[in-house]
């Protein structure tokens, strides 16, 4: 995320993503006042749904990876990277499941590679947590 002097300045490279989400607390209790059946978050948000009161909560599902392709123009350089141990935080979480998004992008080949290898990973870490 890019930083300037009082805070944020942009995620994942848009300046625009942030309005409206300044106050990440904030933003996530009015997403869970919708009672939506399941919400998406990253780790570092996760927090916010476990902190609200009461049992019946939103089922979390956890982002698994952070990338930089979803400003209006495309960055010279593209990435697409899997967040650390990301199955093993979904079980401490309690993640109902993960999301990985698979982006195919026109003359973006390396990046769906990047993707469906990540994914290819992520499939391998969900057996290894598995008690045969």
């Amino acid at each position: 995320m890019g930083r300037s002097r009082g805070g944020f300045s942009s995620i994942f490279g848009e300046p625009t993503f942030l309005a409206g989400i300044e106050n990440m607390k904030r933003a996530v209790e009015t997403i869970l006042a919708a009672n939506p059946d399941a919400v998406q978050l990253s780790p570092g948000q996760a927090c916010f749904l476990h902190e609200m009161p009461g049992k019946q909560k939103s089922a979390p599902v956890l982002r698994t990876d952070t990338t930089n392709v979803y400003g209006r123009r495309l960055p010279r350089y593209l990435f697409s990277q899997l967040i650390e141990k990301a199955v093993e935080q979904a079980l401490v979480l309690d993640a109902a499941a993960v999301a990985v998004n698979l982006l195919l992008l026109p003359g973006q080949a390396e990046l769906y590679q990047q993707r469906v290898a990540l994914t290819f990973l992520l499939g391998l870490a969900r057996l290894s947590t598995r008690k045969f």
